[in-house]
């Protein structure tokens, strides 16, 4: 089986949004995402990977570069569909019928154990939070591997939450 891509978190929502989309289109981005320079180069990516690709829009649409008769707007790839374990299955309508999404048959994989990092979010999580001593037995870390964990961890929330 074919290698899925790795994928930022931004790109895995893009993509996904316009797999859900009619026609597979990329813009307008959802609400979530704001549309600042680091969008620009993760859809830049995401173009130079081929996973997106240009398309004429018309001039009601959103675009992604041009003017008048010459914009460009941005819609998903089958190798972007791929990279989500989506592939474009016709469905039993004939010609006109639009395309359904289906998942790729994959073997069922055994439920993914949290990371050390979602382990010590969600004990932090909890009503009253964790002791010192919790997060090195939940984790296996020392001490200051936890303290420095969850420095890390609120620098990167208060980061998130207040960009």
């Amino acid at each position: 089986m074919p290698r899925k891509p790795a994928l930022t978190d931004l790109q895995l929502v893009v993509l996904a949004h316009a797999a859900q989309r009619d026609e597979r289109k990329v813009l307008p981005l959802p609400t979530s995402i704001a549309d600042d320079e680091r969008t620009r180069a993760e859809l830049g990516k995401l173009l130079s990977r081929k996973l997106i690709a240009p398309v004429p829009v018309p001039p009601a649409e959103p675009c992604w570069a041009g003017e008048g008769d010459d914009r460009v707007g941005l819609a998903s790839t089958d190798a972007g569909l791929a990279a989500l374990g989506l592939r474009e299955h016709e469905a039993d309508g004939g010609e006109g019928t639009a395309p359904a999404l289906v998942s790729e048959a994959e073997p069922a994989a055994a439920p993914r154990r949290p990371t050390k990092r979602e382990t010590v979010i969600a004990l932090l999580s909890q009503p009253g939070g964790a002791s010192l001593a919790e997060l090195c037995e939940a984790t296996g870390w020392l001490e200051h591997s936890a303290r420095g964990a969850v420095s890390l961890t609120r620098t990167r929330l208060h980061l998130a939450h207040f960009g």
